[in-house]
């Protein structure tokens, strides 16, 4: 599969609409391996200023020597710029290895049918 098939499959999952609640992320994260247990996170709510807030934190960070990821939403141009490490958006490998590395967790959450099938979100939020 190449990016732009890749893409056109992650915005598909737009037609699940948005979901309330915790138990699809949780969900899938599990069936992922839970691989955001043991990062240490900045998560940043609020009506407005987020992304400055975002970008800022994130500068300061990584000058102190850390390695930062960064998962902001809308993007502006490339879905890529969605997902960064060290202020540099991931690369369209990254996105198809991402995408790919999901297929087996959301096959298993439909063909469970107890919960309902991920949207665009909770899989966008589950890559980065």
């Amino acid at each position: 599969m190449d990016y732009d098939t890749t893409l056109e499959h992650l915005y598909r999952l737009e037609r699940f609409g948005i979901k309330l609640g915790l138990d699809n992320i949780r969900r899938l994260l599990s069936l992922l391996g839970d691989p955001h247990h043991g990062l240490k996170v900045l998560h940043v709510t609020g009506t407005n200023g987020k992304g400055s807030v975002c970008a800022h934190a994130a500068s300061v960070l990584e000058e102190a020597g850390y390695r930062v990821g960064l998962y902001t939403s809308p993007h502006l141009v490339r879905f890529n710029e969605r997902i960064q490490v060290n202020r540099t958006p991931i690369t369209d490998d990254d996105v198809l290895r991402l995408w790919s590395g999901m297929q087996p967790a959301i096959r298993a959450m439909t063909a469970a049918r107890a919960i309902d099938h991920p949207t665009f979100f909770e899989v966008t939020t589950a890559m980065a």
